[in-house]
């Protein structure tokens, strides 16, 4: 926890000195984030986690739509698999959220939160089980323009709403490009801690197209 909270403090010296440089840079010319576009966006993550053999892999694809001049509302659809022989574990999650963000000199800060459910099955030695479990994120962060690419760092916490297990801290940041007007992409790293013990690196490419 010590650890998550020093990455939470790094991330948000990070972003206060992005966005002062912003303001004192940014231009009309600055390069637009995703926030308050239209886009149909698809990823794949994996995260690597500390002192265990499991691998955590999903690839998503959702749609983000501005729905207010400072609104944005997301959906999206993740299959996530988990590889550690014998044991597998694969799922499938549907999610949406909000997110609110202002813009003042070429930066944009956000609030978000989301709900998502999983339906999961895990299998054993041929013995299978299955599970439906329903979360919630809120997350908070800031777009800012570097040269021509949008650099967010943001901090975040996801507990379920099924149990009273330890909720997962993370903080990182993701870059963003657009490679024309229409076509951008991504490449983003995180880390998070689970409680118990468990912490883990992720680590995500993709691609977003305006529409």
């Amino acid at each position: 926890m010590h650890s998550v909270k020093k990455s939470a403090i790094a991330l948000a010296m990070l972003a206060i000195a992005g966005a002062s440089q912003a303001q004192q840079a940014a231009t009309s010319s600055s390069p637009t984030g995703r926030l308050g576009q239209r886009y149909v966006g698809t990823s794949y993550g994996f995260a690597n986690y500390q002192d265990a053999r499991e691998e955590f892999h999903d690839v998503s694809i959702g749609v983000n739509l501005p729905v207010g001049k400072s609104v944005d509302l997301d959906f999206g659809y993740g299959y996530q698999w988990l590889t550690n022989n014998p044991v597998s574990l694969d799922g499938h999650s549907l999610d949406a959220g909000a997110t609110l963000y202002t813009s003042t000199h070429g930066v944009k800060p956000f609030a978000s939160a989301s709900l998502a459910h999983l339906w999961s099955k895990a299998s054993y030695h041929g013995v299978t089980a299955r599970d439906d479990e329903s979360f919630y994120a809120v997350s908070v962060g800031v777009e800012v323009p570097v040269a021509k690419i949008i650099l967010t760092p943001s901090v975040g916490v996801q507990d379920s709403l099924n149990d009273g297990g330890d909720p997962t801290y993370a903080g990182g940041i993701d870059a963003h490009y657009w490679v024309t007007s229409k076509v951008g992409l991504r490449a983003a790293i995180s880390y998070s801690d689970y409680g118990s013990g468990l912490k883990s690196w992720n680590y995500r490419l993709g691609a977003r197209v305006k529409f």
